[in-house]
């Protein structure tokens, strides 16, 4: 529209002979106007270009950072779900190692019934000494013989008990 303003003041500027070189000059005036328009509409019609590159570079990178959030979140539920088993197993060494100990108690608890045993047979085997042999004191004989294995055996698991670490 500029251009055709422009065009129009020059052929009434034209037409005014003499009279229109005033009217001419406005007719320069609005030419180079529309010419500054014209370049100012195409740097205006570059930026929103370069502008519509960068938003689309900008909502590729953002898709990108939620593609790698989306990642992070799966690996966290991945760590959080393998922390949840670790515990759950540590939690059952725990026990087997509670219940190891009460059978440790136990065993040492009945060692300690065996050496009374035991004394009652070292008073019988004083006895059998002096030939006071009687069937109680073979079968106490048995029994001290078997306490001995008993304890041997208690001795080998407290063992292997002190070597296991939480």
């Amino acid at each position: 529209k500029t251009n055709l303003l422009a065009l129009n003041a020059h052929i009434e500027a034209a037409s005014a002979g003499e009279a229109g070189k005033g009217f001419a000059v406005v007719a320069n005036e609005i030419k180079e106007f529309a010419r500054q328009s014209t370049r100012a509409a195409e740097d205006i019609a570059g930026r929103i270009s370069v502008m519509q590159e960068n938003t689309e570079a900008a909502v590729a990178v953002i898709s990108d950072v939620s593609d790698i959030i989306n990642s992070i979140s799966q690996t966290s539920e991945s760590i959080s779900f393998t922390l949840d088993e670790q515990m759950n197993a540590a939690n059952e060494i725990a026990s087997n190692m509670a219940q190891a100990n009460t059978r440790a108690n136990d065993i040492a608890m009945s060692m300690e019934y065996l050496a009374k045993g035991a004394h009652e047979v070292s008073v019988s085997v004083g006895m059998a000494a002096r030939g006071e042999v009687t069937e109680r004191d073979l079968q106490v004989r048995h029994i001290d013989a078997s306490a001995a294995k008993v304890a041997r055996l208690a001795k080998e698991l407290l063992e292997l008990v002190d070597k296991f670490e939480i």
